[in-house]
């Protein structure tokens, strides 16, 4: 126990000194939009087809995706909220393509799909990996920033062309963190000789580089900051030392590129993580005072305060006036601000709007039973002669939530046919149950809702829950259980043919 304490001091003291010694970074948030415009050729259109942007979300340290329709005739256009510089993740089912994006700027974008087809197949081997990548095609980028659109595209092939192991293999290798760190600094240093050497060859913009090096530099402090997890594993305390003056090396390197991007944003976050790890293990419920070691930059001290607000309101949780209070004392920037409080009112505001629910049943109380097979019975027994598709969530669960948006699309295919909806809620504050309803539309005539006391659902979770939530359960029409693996909202073509084939 002394040598895990002493372990620990000397994280924090080692943190201490390597934070003084940072520089405060020019990156920074404001309100700006960024927009996409182009047309694919050899487009074969269904209703319904989009084109898709996911971007990194400051305001909630994870992905957010937009979309917007395809006409027949392969063109589109989206404008989405882009803040800072950062990457584009464009159309990721069909072009797979990753680039950079600048605020302001209007980019555009043409390919041919008949270029793209075959991808999953050639990559199932090295030999087919470097070819695919290899190979040249005919997209290109239009607009004021099209050289640089070009540059990131054509060297993210030569890198994506690698076939060296991936830092989620090497740590899964490794039983050491510091054996992991120097393969870690390996692989950076290796895919950074290759940006230098393509630069030199071909001429990249300074910004160009810029940006490159950067995310090169991220992924690889995010693959050191996953290591945390490993910790957990092999039951210690904390990283050895060195280990976090290494990672904080490279962030430190990386920081004035100004540029936002899923390694950047996912090593905050684990070093959040492990800063709060820490301040349990010391006793102390001061998470951010640990966390403030690791970084004397102000703005990243307030995105892990605006993280931690909209993980509260993601939970359909409005903020208390003391926690706005709170907020507001730690986040400055008019942006993080701004987009923080507005989701708050919009959330309050849903709150108070019951006008969605009138169609829908909502039901908190049901007869006690002792056993999961009588209150199953219950529940179902009032929907004799339909299929039910029954889905265990709770308005914390993240994963839950991200199922919801295919959830009017799945809907919509077993329109008119006996098929009833049935959601039961673990562990849900009733107003953020409603607000979650509302907000994701789960309502309608054949939709019913339960809230039940934890005892009650603690006793059909016991025999039905399937690995954790969401859980989806399957109840044919003379009411008899058939599975609690049934496929997902996300999976909508098995999970129709699955009830097709009870109706």
């Amino acid at each position: 126990m002394l040598k895990s304490l002493s372990t620990l001091a000397f994280s924090i003291c080692a943190l201490l000194c390597s934070a003084q010694q940072k520089s405060s970074g020019r990156m920074e948030f404001r309100k700006d939009s960024l927009t996409i415009t182009g047309r694919y050729d050899h487009y074969s259109h269904l209703p319904g087809n989009e084109f898709t942007v996911a971007v990194p979300d400051g305001v909630s340290s994870y992905q957010k995706n937009y979309a917007a329709p395809i006409s027949a005739n392969g063109k589109f256009s989206i404008t989405i909220p882009f803040p800072v510089a950062g990457v584009l993740y464009l159309d990721w089912d069909r072009i797979t393509e990753a680039n950079v994006g600048v605020p302001g700027e209007t980019i555009r974008l043409y390919a041919d799909l008949d270029e793209y087809k075959g991808e999953d197949s050639a990559l199932d081997t090295n030999e087919g990996r470097r070819e695919w990548y290899s190979r040249k095609t005919s997209t290109r980028f239009e607009g004021a920033n099209a050289n640089l659109h070009t540059q990131v595209m054509l060297f993210n092939r030569v890198l994506r062309g690698q076939v060296d192991q991936g830092y989620y293999d090497l740590r899964e290798k490794t039983g050491s963190d510091l054996v992991y760190r120097d393969s870690v600094v390996a692989k950076m240093k290796k895919e950074l000789r290759l940006l230098n050497d393509y630069s030199l060859k071909h001429t990249l913009e300074p910004r160009t580089r810029q940006f490159l090096e950067a995310d090169l530099y991220y992924e690889a402090a995010a693959a050191l900051s996953q290591y945390s997890y490993k910790l957990r594993e092999l039951k210690k305390d904390a990283f050895s030392p060195g280990y976090l003056e290494t990672l904080d090396s490279i962030r430190t390197i990386a920081y004035p590129n100004a540029y936002l991007c899923d390694g950047y944003m996912t090593m905050l976050r684990d070093m959040r993580s492990y800063a709060s790890t820490l301040a349990s293990k010391a006793k102390t419920r001061n998470v951010d005072s640990v966390f403030a070691l690791f970084t004397k930059n102000p703005l990243e001290m307030e995105l892990s305060s605006a993280w931690d607000a909209n993980r509260a309101l993601e939970s359909f949780n409005p903020l208390e006036t003391a926690d706005i209070a709170a907020f507001e004392s730690k986040v400055k920037n008019p942006y993080l601000r701004s987009a923080i409080l507005e989701k708050n009112n919009a959330l309050i505001k849903l709150s108070q709007d019951d006008a969605l629910l009138k169609d829908t049943r909502l039901i908190t109380s049901i007869p006690e039973f002792t056993t999961a097979e009588e209150m199953l019975a219950h529940i179902t027994g009032q929907f004799k002669g339909k299929v039910i598709y029954m889905d265990i969530w709770g308005t914390w669960c993240s994963p839950c939530r991200e199922q919801f948006k295919y959830v009017p699309a799945f809907k919509q295919r077993l329109k008119g046919k006996d098929v009833v909806f049935v959601y039961l809620a673990n562990h849900s504050q009733e107003t953020a149950w409603k607000s979650a309803i509302k907000q994701h539309k789960l309502i309608g005539d054949n939709v019913v809702h339960y809230n039940l006391p934890p005892a009650q659902q603690s006793i059909l979770e016991k025999k039905y829950l399937y690995r954790g939530y969401p859980t989806y359960i399957i109840i044919d029409k003379d009411g008899k259980y058939v599975t609690n693996q049934a496929p997902r909202p996300s999976e909508p073509d098995a999970a129709v043919k699955v009830i097709s084939d009870l109706l």
